[in-house]
Formats: structure tokens, C-alpha cells, sequence
């Protein structure tokens, strides 16, 4: 069991919703002579204000290339054509052309939204409605960029969309109405409506390049603001390394059209170093921010505002690389700028972020000298004011003064309790700190019940539940320590799906909380589920952390201890020839191996022991191997492949007896035994390891758990797709098993992922044909 202690970083500034002026607001300036109120990233020289950094993304520049006024003169290119006559000269048809011209004029001089309404309720009246998608289009837009009433940029949002997008005619002003529609639905919260107007939005834009209906230097203006939209929608979802993708994308796109020294491209690699910390990857986040540190220096010069906030970041950053001498470093020279320039609430912050780097470099006593004069320049109610005395008690603690240290945190915590309300995140952030200090003093009652109100709070956000799932699973682990197990579960259950849906499956984080779920289902005598989530664990740290990490192999024992609590014994021992592939000192764990298989011999099932596949013996107190394991160097944890191959084989042949007689439960678990065998002892791409991946996908089909089925039918297609045109005809079959589990999953709940899988009844038989592949197996064995 371990400690999910790497999910909260509490000095660290969270990635916030990314806020910018959309590119398709700035297109109103080409539908009128309205001012642009937005800030011009690409084109612009804007000058750099000595305020505080703004942390958030904006947008690229107006869409010079889009000539809007082309659309206009194609709608209304009649309008002008008339000489000037007497008004009653005119025919009837003449004045209605003539009063739509001066509508569409004064429309385009309109300057605040209510005459440009005013002037639309007079065109609705005037007008055809597929004449009125542009308007609307700019109405919506308008009103979208004032954010002052989303719903109902929406309706003139929806409007346009429904004029626009007809006869399967794609176009620019299609791709801009459904990014307009995108922004407002992420404006009131619909966030699986924002994201899949932006997704259509980007494969309209993808089409038209490709269809040649328009430049790349036409789409990219536009294509930039959406990808950005996709990043803040997928951010408040909790899907934050979509985000980031998104996020890397619009730099992509920034740098094929700024200069490459330029001073928003600077600021847009911040963007993605901050976006990288947000997520705890301080390696990746680096030369983001040593790039936009050259930049800056270049553009602006050593005492540029940006520059010290660049410094800043990169201190952040060298501390979570546990570099603190260079954070530190970082950290003075940006105090320095910040002083000159008079910036005084990112110094005082700036000076904060200087003692809790003395604190990780042992200068207590130091840190708190810093403190205390840093406290003197704090209002008595304020944020940074907790924030000293978080900063202090963890100093305090460190020198085990724990007395001294729970009352600071009693004073941050009523400072805090007030701003609960207005500041909910940067509130749950302290509150996350503080926890983790009343662990230190072993206060873990006082932990918990800070942790529960901290998710009473971040709950009511969409954009946190990332920030849930961390808190969740650190509630659930206290609870599990302190032996409340069965308060743990839901705790850790809530956790686990809420984390993979921010982070993917494959995140380490989650490996964490599935272990100490599995430990927690093991004290509950559940061993058949705290057996299957330990797989879970341990398939993921395979891929997150490697199959030698200390905590993979924690993980595969524990999933040894959980099948020895079933009676598995001949399973515990496949777990440790697993093992002892990747452990240190492997000939101590083939010992444990020999040991497991003695109590199997005493322990298994009547049908166990007469098991063809280990035949050891003990020989004047030793142990002899199978002729295949005879001369490995057990020094190096090296074993030969022959053996695992043939056990695997035996382990696939058996699945399959079980699949014949419906017990599908039992056919993955030894499909699974067989897959991890051959992963091993053949690699993943062997073709009867990719046998042995599609059989385990048949066994959850059968049991009608079709997303873990589809899962590891795309393991088999991966695996396939890499046997070039020797494969096609396996790789067209595979394809056409998954779509047909893809079909049958439509209407199948998630739920039944979590299902444990018992044991094979040992009451049961084999089928005849099982039992002779097993005897062929033997027969080879004993070769």
C-alpha cells in the first residue's frame, strides 16, 4: 500500500481556465469599421505593462486573410448598382432594394449591440433568412465577445448555424458559427456540447485544406482560436492532457506565423510550461520556459516584467525537479525586477515561494526569519497572510515544534474558513496543504475531516474534478491507514474513475489507487476483486513507472498475496516467474517461487497438484529446477523463455477449456495468467501472444464486459498492425471483432468493468481436449 502523495504540489499555481479574446470576435472589425477591443498577439506591438503577468492564453490576430467584406459584396451586390434618382421615380422593386442597401449600411456602422439589434429586427423583416446567416453570425459574436449575455449569443449562434450550415456546404463562416457556439456553451457550462461543436468546427477547417477550397493561411487564424477553445473546454472537463495536446498544437500553429523571436510567441511557450507544472510534469515543462526566458530576454531585456515572471515559473519549475539551489537562484534574481518595478503583491508572493524553497533545502531557521518579516507586510484577513503560515508550520514541523505548528495552521484555516465563498480553488488548495501537515504530526482525524470539506467545496466545480479524484483518493488512503477500510472504498472507487478520465488509464496515479484499493478489498476478504484491481495496478505501472520500479513490483506481489488468499497457488507462482524477470536479488524471489509451489502441492486442488507443468523436487535439501531453468544465471534474475513459453501455452489451452464449458470467468483468468506469461517469454508481438490478447478479449466478451473486451482487442490490432503484409487477412479479422464489440458495448453500463472474477470451481472438469493439449504440453516439457 502506498501513499498517493504525488497529486497534490500545494506551492504550485493551478492551471486555470484559459481565458482569451476569441479569434472569431476579432472578426467583427472586417464585418464593420467597429473598434477592435482585443489585443492584437500576432501583428501587434502592444507595450508590456508592469502589472502582474497574466497567466492566461489569448488569441492570434484578427483574420486579415478572411476579406469578410467578400461575403458581404456577394449578398449584396445588387444593393449599389442603382444611380441615384428621385425616391419617387423608383419602382417599387427599386425602393426595396434601396431600403435593404441602407439597412445592410447601417448595420455595418451599428456601434454597441443594441443598435446593431435594432437594425436586425428591421432586416428580419426585409430580408430572406438565408440572408441573414452573416448578421447573425456577427450579433452572436458581438454579444459573445462582451460576455455579458451567453444565452443569447447562443440563440443568434444557433441561428446562423441553421442558415449556414445547408446542402452539406462547408466554409469558413460555417467553421467560425460553430466555434461561436463552442465558446457560448463553454460560457454557460455545457462543456460535452462546447467540445463537440469545437470538434466539428476543426474537422470542417481540416476539410476545407484538404478539399483546396481554402489556404492553410486562410484556416490557421481560425484553427488557432479553436484549438485554444478545445483546451479550456477540455480543461474545465478534467481531461487535462487532452488539454495540453490542444494547447501544443496552437503554439504549433503561433509559430508558423510569428516571427520566431517574437514577444507573444514568448508568452505562449509560458502558456505551456504553466500548462505542463499544472500537470506535475516539471521535465516537460522546462525548455518551454527556458524558451520563453530567451525571448523575453532578447525582446525585452534582463528587467522586463516578463522576464521575472518567467524566473519565477522556472523556480517552480527546478523545485519539482527537487533542484532547489537553482530554484532559489531563480527566485532572487525575479525578486529582484519584481522590487524595481514596485509589484509588491508578486514579490510578497515571489517571497513566499523563497522560504518554502529554504524549507526543502533543511534552512529552517532561516525560512522563518524570511516569514516573519514577509507577515509584517500582509492585511490581517488576506490569502497570502494563510499562505505565511502555512509556510511556517511546515518549517515548524520539520523541526518537530508540532505545537507551535498546529497553531499557524489553526490561524490559516480561520483566515481561509472567510473565503471559502469567493476564492473556492485557491481555498481548496491551502486546505490540501494543511492536511498534508496534520499527517506529518500524525493529526489524521483532522487530515480527513479538511479533506471532506475541501470536497464539498471543489464538487460544486466541473473544472475540478481532477482536483476530486486527488482528494478523494487521499481521503481514501487516511481512511484505509486508520482502519476505517470500509468508508476507504467508495472513497478510492470515486477516485480511480474520476483520475482515469482526467489523465487517461495509463496514469500513474491511478496505478496508485488501484493498489491501495486492492488492499483495501484484501482486509474486506474480497481477494477475487482486490485480486483483479491489482492487475489493474500493476498493468499500468508496466507502462507508467516500468517493469522494474519498486512499486511495479510491489504491485505484482501484492497480486501474489492476493491469489494466495484465493488458493491459487500454481497462479502466485506464474505472478513470481513475472517477478523474478524484473526484480533485484532474483534468486531470493526464486526461492519464494519454490516455496509457493511446495504449499501448492499441499494447498491446490486435487486437479492442481497433479499439474503436468512443475515437476521440481527436493534432492538433499535443494531445489532442482526443470531441465529449462537448469544453468540460468540467477544472479542477473535471467530465466530461459522455454519454460514460461510451454506454461503459457498450457494456461491458453485451459482458457479455452473453460470458454467451451460457459465459464468465462475462469477462461480470463487464465487467459490473462497465459498473456503475461507470453508477453515474457515471446514478447508482445509473438502471434500466439496476440492469440492469447484476443482470447482474453473473447472471455470478457462472453461475460459482458465488452470495454475491457475492446481494450484488449486493440492491443491485438496494435500488435497485428506490426506485422506488416504478413498479417492482413488476421489484421481485417481483428478489425471486424472489434467493431462488432463496439456494437454490442452501445447499450452495456460501465459497471460491469469492475466485476470481480471468481475462481474456476475446482469441482468442475476439463473437456478431453483441454486435457490432451495439456498432456502435449508435458510430454515437451519432459523432452
Amino acid at each position: 500500500m502506498r501513499k498517493v502523495s504525488s497529486f497534490a504540489v500545494p506551492h504550485l499555481q493551478e492551471y486555470t481556465k484559459t481565458s482569451f479574446s476569441l479569434i472569431s470576435k476579432d472578426f467583427i472589425s472586417h464585418f464593420s469599421s467597429l473598434p477592435s477591443t482585443s489585443i492584437n498577439p500576432i501583428n501587434g506591438n502592444q507595450q508590456i505593462s508592469p502589472q502582474s503577468s497574466n497567466t492566461h492564453l489569448k488569441s492570434c490576430s484578427k483574420i486579415q486573410s478572411l476579406h469578410f467584406s467578400n461575403f458581404k459584396t456577394q449578398q449584396f451586390q445588387t444593393f449599389n448598382t442603382l444611380v441615384e434618382q428621385n425616391p419617387s421615380q423608383l419602382s417599387s422593386r427599386q425602393r426595396k432594394i434601396k431600403e435593404r442597401s441602407l439597412l445592410e449600411e447601417a448595420f455595418d456602422s451599428a456601434k454597441t449591440i443594441q443598435e446593431m439589434i435594432q437594425v436586425f429586427q428591421k432586416m428580419d423583416v426585409s430580408f430572406d433568412e438565408r440572408e441573414l446567416g452573416l448578421p447573425c453570425l456577427r450579433i452572436g459574436l458581438k454579444l459573445d465577445q462582451e460576455g455579458e449575455d451567453p444565452e443569447k449569443a447562443l440563440s443568434f449562434a444557433n441561428r446562423a448555424l441553421n442558415i449556414l450550415d445547408r446542402d452539406d456546404k462547408l466554409s469558413l463562416p460555417l467553421a467560425m458559427t460553430l466555434q461561436l457556439l463552442g465558446s457560448t456553451c463553454y460560457s454557460l457550462k455545457r462543456f460535452n456540447d462546447s467540445l463537440g461543436y469545437l470538434n466539428r468546427a476543426n474537422r470542417v477547417l481540416d476539410k476545407l485544406v484538404k478539399d483546396g477550397s481554402c489556404s492553410d493561411e486562410d484556416v490557421r487564424p481560425i484553427l488557432h482560436a479553436v484549438q485554444l477553445e478545445l483546451c479550456n473546454t477540455k480543461t474545465a472537463m478534467g481531461r487535462r492532457e487532452e488539454a495540453l495536446a490542444n494547447l501544443r498544437k496552437s503554439l504549433e500553429l503561433k509559430e508558423m506565423t510569428l516571427e520566431r523571436d517574437s514577444k507573444e510567441l514568448g508568452k505562449a511557450n509560458r502558456d505551456v510550461a504553466e500548462a505542463y507544472v499544472a500537470i506535475l510534469h516539471f521535465k516537460e515543462a522546462l525548455p518551454f520556459c527556458l524558451k520563453a526566458l530567451d525571448i523575453h530576454k532578447a525582446q525585452l531585456g534582463q528587467n522586463s516584467v516578463e522576464v521575472a515572471h518567467d524566473r519565477r515559473l522556472l523556480g517552480v519549475i527546478y523545485t519539482g525537479l527537487e533542484e532547489h539551489e537553482k530554484a532559489l537562484e531563480q527566485n532572487q534574481l525575479s525578486q529582484k525586477v519584481l522590487k524595481n518595478w514596485g509589484l509588491d503583491t508578486d514579490l510578497l508572493r515571489a517571497e513566499i515561494d523563497a522560504a518554502n524553497m529554504q524549507i526543502a533545502l533543511g534552512r529552517y531557521d532561516e525560512a522563518i526569519n524570511t516569514l516573519k518579516v514577509v507577515v509584517q507586510q500582509t492585511g490581517r484577513e488576506s490569502e497570502d497572510r494563510a499562505m505565511v503560515f502555512i509556510s511556517m508550520a511546515k518549517a515548524l514541523c520539520n523541526q518537530e515544534k508540532f505545537t507551535d505548528a498546529e497553531k499557524c495552521l489553526e490561524i490559516a484555516s480561520g483566515i481561509l474558513g472567510k473565503k471559502e465563498k469567493t476564492s473556492p480553488v485557491e481555498v481548496s488548495e491551502a486546505y490540501m496543504e494543511i492536511s498534508m501537515l496534520y499527517e506529518t504530526m500524525d493529526k489524521f482525524e483532522a487530515a480527513i475531516l479538511l479533506l471532506k470539506r475541501t470536497l464539498a467545496m471543489l464538487e460544486k466545480l466541473p473544472q475540478e474534478q481532477h482536483s476530486v479524484g486527488s482528494v478523494s483518493a487521499r481521503v481514501g488512503w487516511l481512511l484505509l491507514l486508520t482502519g476505517g477500510v470500509q468508508h476507504a472504498i467508495p472513497f478510492l472507487e470515486d477516485a480511480a474513475e474520476r483520475l482515469k478520465e482526467s489523465f487517461g488509464s495509463k496514469h500513474y496515479a491511478v496505478g496508485y489507487v488501484y493498489n491501495n484499493l486492492g488492499a483495501a478489498y484484501l482486509e474486506l476478504d474480497r481477494p477475487q476483486s482486490a485480486a483483479q484491481v491489482f492487475a489493474y495496478a500493476k498493468d499500468i505501472m508496466d507502462v507508467s513507472l516500468g517493469p522494474h520500479h519498486t512499486d511495479t513490483i510491489e504491485a505484482c506481489q501484492n497480486l501474489s498475496k492476493a491469489y494466495a488468499a484465493m488458493g491459487s497457488y500454481i497462479v502466485i507462482v506464474s505472478v513470481h516467474f513475472s517477478l523474478c524477470m524484473h526484480a533485484p536479488k532474483a534468486y531470493l524471489k526464486w526461492q519464494k517461487v519454490e516455496d509457493l509451489w511446495l504449499r501448492s502441492q499441499v494447498q491446490a486442488p486435487h486437479h492442481a497438484k497433479r499439474s503436468p507443468v512443475f515437476k521440481w523436487r527436493r534432492v538433499e535439501g535443494r531445489a532442482h529446477y526443470p531441465p529449462s531453468l537448469e544453468g540460468c544465471d540467477w544472479s542477473k534474475g535471467r530465466v530461459t523463455d522455454g519454460f514460461l513459453g510451454y506454461q503459457g501455452y498450457v494456461y491458453n489451452n485451459l482458457g479455452a477449456a473453460y470458454l467451451e464449458l460457459d465459464r468465462p470467468q475462469s477462461a480470463a483468468q487464465v487467459f490473462a495468467y497465459a498473456k503475461d506469461i507470453m508477453d515474457v517469454s515471446l514478447g508482445p508481438h509473438h502471434t500466439d501472444t496476440i492469440e492469447a490478447c484476443q482470447n482474453l478479449s473473447k472471455a470478457y466478451a462472453a461475460m459482458g464486459s465488452y470495454q475491457l473486451a475492446i481494450n484488449f482487442q486493440e492491443k491485438a490490432i496494435e500488435a497485428w498492425e506490426g506485422h506488416g503484409p504478413s498479417a492482413v487477412d488476421e489484421l481485417k479479422e481483428a478489425h471486424r471483432l472489434l467493431e462488432q464489440l463496439k456494437k454490442k458495448a452501445s447499450g452495456v453500463s460501465d459497471g460491469n468493468m469492475m466485476k470481480s472474477l471468481p475462481l474456476a470451481n475446482s469441482s468442475e472438469h476439463v473437456v478431453v481436449s483441454a486435457i490432451e493439449r495439456q498432456r502435449n504440453a508435458t510430454k515437451m516439457l519432459n523432452q
